[in-house]
């Protein structure tokens, strides 16, 4: 599925209506103890098998959640068995909290939506790219380092 946006065609989200209702399926499997897999999570979460096998292929690739691969010849474009949430699919659904780079890129967002002055909003900005500019794991290493700094921890 694709929509219009101006002359460019884009694909059509999916995030709030397949990927986030699999993880909250998901987890809602892992805290009643059951076990998840594409037929149940198709199941809890009203999909059809076929959305429901496309989401999870995007949560797999995306090392959101993991599982047990049992695709066969004929059958939905991913089949799995015994499926987890990892890391990110629990920061999803807010099980686990955020990361440090999240929370920062979270609040210059908001701080820039808030100001209305202009050179503000540009320098938040280019705080903004500047932290998107260098990886992941250097952003929670010095945001760390300022935590512990701004603590009196060594």
């Amino acid at each position: 599925m694709t929509q219009e946006r101006g002359s460019r065609r884009s694909a059509t989200p999916t995030w709030e209506s397949r990927e986030l209702p699999i993880l909250l399926a998901t987890a809602e499997a892992e805290e009643t103890g059951g076990d998840a897999s594409t037929q149940s999570l198709a199941d809890a979460t009203g999909l059809n098998v076929r959305d429901a096998s496309l989401g999870l292929r995007a949560l797999f690739e995306a090392d959101y959640l993991t599982g047990v691969d049992v695709t066969t010849q004929g059958g939905p474009p991913l089949d799995l068995i015994n499926v987890h949430l990892l890391e990110k699919g629990r920061r999803a659904v807010s099980q686990w909290p955020a990361d440090a780079s999240s929370i920062l890129l979270e609040i210059l967002a908001e701080r820039i939506a808030a100001t209305s002055d202009p050179v503000e909003k540009g320098r938040l900005e280019q705080l903004r790219d500047a932290a998107l500019g260098v990886s992941r794991d250097v952003l929670v290493s010095v945001l760390s380092a300022l935590a512990r700094q701004a603590a009196g921890l060594p």
